[in-house]
């Protein structure tokens, strides 16, 4: 397989929060997760910026640096560098953010035209050979976040119960060089506008909503190099029977499998599954650990709980770098 596209050098104009400027070429060796943000952008104050804050707290140590890319293309003037060390001081951001250059005449500054972002928030992961990976964004629906474009002349989702339009997509990806393609879910129907499920029937927001797990098979046959990661909602799994399934396709994609872990948080999926409200009570969970042992490989789903939310890890010691 071919390398991965290189990252293309920063182009900004100063830094916070760091002694010296940072460029990619200083930092070969090291991972980079680079999240692109605008301090008045809703998503990247409630969300992206939280999370990148997370990860140089956790990871600095283990070889990780967090840069944080502020890349203004709308309201420039209300989002000025001088605005910017006032808003990293009060939301108590420490790790390096640099500005991203606007050349004048221009709408969109340098950095983010070179990577090609679409808008912000956006995090670009670089590994340590300054290749940027690429993860791919989906769920077993008509429609994930782009609702109506469905009906587009060249859009393909309503084919989304046909085995033809994922096999298509996996081969696609392969050949496009993307490391992996995550697979979003979601159990029971949005209700909760207007009081009834309407609004999200009508429109297709994620419904119906087909299990995405039984997509993976048949996009691993067709692919080598290609990582799955499957959603699976906790409140509603019984742990045996589904690190049974997660071994099942260990080996099926001979260790190209992973699990995001979520809880479930629809009254409406509480409801399909015989219960008066969600589920919020996962300690039936707490630190309980299954070993299925596998002929030479060892699986192993480590179960635990904190602050009601529920944490696990699959691993294949033959086939796993590292957790």
């Amino acid at each position: 397989m071919s390398a991965h596209p290189a990252a293309p050098a920063w182009q900004v104009s100063q830094w916070f929060n760091t002694q010296f400027p940072l460029d990619l070429a200083g930092l070969h060796g090291r991972v980079i997760a680079l999240h692109a943000f605008q301090m008045l952008c809703p998503g990247c104050v409630m969300h992206g910026i939280p999370q990148a804050e997370r990860l140089h707290r956790k990871l600095a140590g283990e070889g990780v640096t967090v840069v944080g890319l502020h890349t203004v293309f709308e309201h420039h003037d209300a989002m000025r560098p001088v605005s910017l060390q006032a808003f990293l001081h009060e939301f108590r951001v420490t790790h390096p953010v640099c500005v991203d250059t606007l050349t004048s005449g221009q709408r969109v500054p340098a950095t983010m035209q070179a990577y090609g972002m679409q808008g912000t928030p956006t995090l670009v992961l670089i590994d340590r050979a300054g290749q940027i990976r690429l993860n791919a964004f989906a769920m077993n629906c008509v429609a994930h976040q782009s609702p109506g474009l469905w009906t587009h002349p060249r859009d393909r989702t309503a084919e989304y119960n046909r085995l033809p339009y994922w096999i298509d997509l996996a081969k696609t990806l392969e050949r496009g060089r993307f490391d992996g393609l995550f697979l979003a879910d979601v159990l029971g129907v949005y209700d909760v506008f207007g009081g009834s499920p309407d609004a999200a029937l009508r429109n297709a927001a994620q419904v119906p909503a087909n299990d995405p797990m039984l997509l993976i098979p048949a996009m691993a046959a067709v692919t080598e190099n290609l990582g799955f990661g499957v959603t699976s909602n906790l409140s509603y799994e019984p742990p045996y029977t589904f690190a049974r399934r997660m071994s099942t396709l260990d080996h099926l994609t001979e260790g190209r499998v992973g699990w995001n872990v979520v809880t479930g948080y629809l009254d409406s999926a509480a409801k399909a599954a015989g219960k008066e409200i969600v589920i919020r009570d996962l300690k039936p969970y707490e630190r309980r650990i299954i070993h299925l042992t596998l002929q030479d490989d060892a699986a192993l789903a480590t179960q635990s709980t904190g602050e009601g939310a529920a944490r696990s890890v699959i691993i294949s010691p033959k086939k796993s770098d590292g957790v």
